[in-house]
C-alpha cells in the first residue's frame, strides 16, 4: 500500500477532513443567512441548510480527491 493510500485511512486525515467540512458548512450557512437579509424566523431554513450541507459535502470530497 502506498503512503498516500495509508494517509487516506488514518484517523488524522478524517479528523482534519471533518473539521474542514464543518467549517465550510458553518461559513456557507452564515453567508446565506447574511445574504438573505431576512430575520431568523423568516429565513428559508430548508434551502439554507441544504446549500450549506452541499458545500460541506463538497469540501469533504475535495479532501478525499486531494489525497488520492
Amino acid at each position: 500500500m502506498r503512503d498516500e493510500d495509508r494517509r487516506l485511512w488514518s484517523w488524522a486525515f478524517w479528523r482534519g477532513a471533518a473539521t474542514r467540512a464543518v467549517k465550510t458548512f458553518a461559513q456557507a450557512l452564515a453567508a446565506i443567512l447574511a445574504a438573505s437579509g431576512a430575520g431568523l424566523l423568516d429565513t428559508d431554513w430548508v434551502g439554507a441548510l441544504s446549500a450549506a450541507g452541499m458545500a460541506g459535502l463538497l469540501a469533504l470530497l475535495v479532501n478525499i480527491g486531494g489525497e488520492a
